[in-house]
């Protein structure tokens, strides 16, 4: 989701569908989104973790698959 030149929020990819239910989700392919920037793992669990959320089943087998990528990432990146 975005927010607007006139502070619309734009949801392309159903975004406000997956808030609604509770849902964190990659967009597309969440190993390809995993693989464009393994901080994205970190987010997902972070996010979901503070707001409560549930992370959908490919993205959380994603996540799993992925979880080496995160060797990968600068300490500072991570703090």
């Amino acid at each position: 989701m975005a927010l607007g030149p006139e502070g619309e929020v734009i949801d392309l990819f159903g975004g406000r569908r997956d808030l609604s239910a509770g849902l964190v989700r990659c967009v597309g392919n969440p190993k390809d989104r995993f693989a464009e920037d393994a901080l994205r793992i970190l987010r997902a669990l972070r996010f979901a973790a503070r707001v409560g959320l549930t992370i959908e089943e490919k993205t959380a087998a994603a996540l799993r698959e992925n979880r080496e990528l995160l060797r990968n990432i600068s300490p500072e990146r991570i703090f």
